[in-house]
Formats: structure tokens, sequence, C-alpha cells
């Protein structure tokens, strides 16, 4: 799901979505998802 919000920003914003941005917003997302699937393992 990672890559398909990553592609969904390259589409979007085009050339205003540089290889920086792409780093930190994938890095944002694992951060989101492990925390996500720490908590849905705690229940």
């Amino acid at each position: 799901m990672g890559q398909v919000l990553l592609a969904t920003f390259e589409e979007v914003m085009g050339d205003e979505f540089t290889p920086e941005l792409k780093t930190l917003w994938g890095s944002a997302y694992g951060v989101i998802a492990d925390a996500m699937i720490a908590a849905a393992a705690e229940e």
C-alpha cells in the first residue's frame, strides 16, 4: 500500500514530488504502518 501512496503523490505532484519528499513520505508511512501493526497485535 505504501508504494501506491507514493505513486499517487508522484502522479498528482509531478516534478514537485522530489526524491527527498519520496524518501521522507516513505519513512513516515513505514512508522505509521509499524505502529498500526503493533497496535493490532496487542488486541
